[in-house]
């Protein structure tokens, strides 16, 4: 049972609904600070998971544009464009937040995933390589789970 919204909620909901009317800029949203940003993320994750992809889109590309160094936010857009079922799409937006933060195993992961899905073989072979070579033994779950899609992949692909 999703949870009752909170004050906070509300206040992200009202916020982003007058940007959608085009009454504030993103900036002006935005420059609330942290917690709003953070906020932001939860309603796009939420928007997501709704399948109001145009709206999650909107947040996170603006999250992006105003913070383009931001590896979480890329890492975002990457997984909304898996959901879409654009796989080109999300490997560019992994690819970036690996090139942001290239020791988080998860953003690699998910880029293997996206290349997988987009039947970038040996694209996946190469950052699963990658990610074996910096974690052999799996202790992440994010390099086990890489792993498992790989094999996974062959597997349906009669490769040994």
């Amino acid at each position: 049972m999703p949870r009752p919204p909170t004050d906070s909620d509300n206040r992200v909901v009202a916020l982003l609904e007058r940007y959608g009317r085009n009454e504030i800029t993103l900036e002006a949203l935005l420059g609330a600070g942290p917690a709003l940003k953070a906020a932001c993320v939860e309603r796009a994750e939420h928007l997501i998971h709704a399948e109001r992809y145009d709206d999650a889109a909107q947040i996170l590309n603006g999250l992006c544009h105003l913070e383009p160094n931001n590896a979480t936010y890329w890492a975002w857009r990457g997984w909304l464009g898996t959901q879409q079922s654009q796989p080109d799409g999300a490997i560019e937006c992994y690819r970036r937040a690996v090139e942001l933060e290239p020791s988080v195993n998860v953003y690699r992961a998910r880029l293997i995933e996206a290349q997988l899905a987009a039947g970038r073989l040996d694209d996946a072979a190469a950052e699963l390589k990658t990610l074996l070579d910096r974690d052999p033994k799996c202790a992440d779950p994010a390099t086990a789970w890489a792993r498992q899609l790989a094999r996974s992949a062959a597997h349906r692909l009669g490769v040994r």
